[in-house]
């Protein structure tokens, strides 16, 4: 396992969770409705007027139910991928929803995470529906990972306030996720990773998990060039 994760970047795990926690999960999501209670910098608005959102960080502090996909098997697997004790970071919902869920640029996450080694990965853990081809789901560049961290451009893309070229960065085969609940994809956090906008019927809500490996440390050089892309971003 780790080998194929170390050579494409990425991993595919079919039926990694019990459906009947997925299930509960998404139920919990369904109901929730005390958004003015989320702290401004934690969620990003698709669409306000309509409580569309784009994506709540820190969701597990909001709906508690979510943290439970934080397991020792989780954690397990990450150790092996990584090479190295990992530990959790954060999580993230994302949410792209029918008909108008908008782009997700062409990134590595270590470009956001800062961190030498990059000794990191996000897991993402649909709970529904989450097709490349079908309603936006998650493409990866096979192999893009030994690339090592590259400098992106700031962006004004909602949420994302740096990307990367893909005309820039050399030829990859393009691996175009199909997952269903309970399902999860590992990639690493220099691993190009993009998805296309949401035109279909479909709502395609994923988790994104953040764990590191111990010895990954933020680098300060690392840090500015994020800053200022993020300052023009937000500005």
């Amino acid at each position: 396992m780790k080998q194929s994760f170390n050579e494409s970047g990425f991993i595919v795990i079919k039926n990694f969770f019990d459906e009947s926690l997925i299930s509960q999960i998404k139920q919990a999501l369904d109901e929730y409705s005390d958004y003015q209670n989320i702290r401004t910098k934690d969620i990003v608005w698709e669409q306000e007027e309509t409580k569309d959102f784009k994506y709540i960080q820190n969701v597990n502090y909001y709906i508690p139910i979510c943290h439970r996909l934080i397991s020792n098997k989780l954690l397990k697997t990450v150790s092996e991928l990584l090479g190295e004790d990992s530990y959790f970071v954060n999580m993230e919902i994302h949410n792209k929803v029918p008909f108008k869920g908008t782009y997700t640029p062409a990134h590595q996450d270590n470009f956001y995470f800062r961190l030498s080694p990059p000794s990191a990965l996000t897991a993402y853990i649909p709970i529904e529906l989450h097709n490349a081809t079908i309603n936006g789901g998650l493409k990866f560049l096979v192999g893009s990972n030994k690339l090592g961290t590259i400098d992106h451009t700031s962006s004004k893309v909602k949420a994302f306030s740096s990307l990367l070229e893909l005309d820039g960065i050399g030829d990859f085969d393009v691996y175009h996720t199909d997952l269903q609940p309970g399902d999860i994809v590992f990639h690493h956090a220099n691993t190009v990773h993009f998805a296309d906008a949401n035109e279909s019927e479909f709502s395609r809500r994923s988790f994104s998990v953040r764990l590191n490996g111990l010895s990954a440390k933020v680098d300060p050089k690392m840090h500015e060039k994020y800053a200022k892309n993020y300052q023009v971003n937000r500005g």
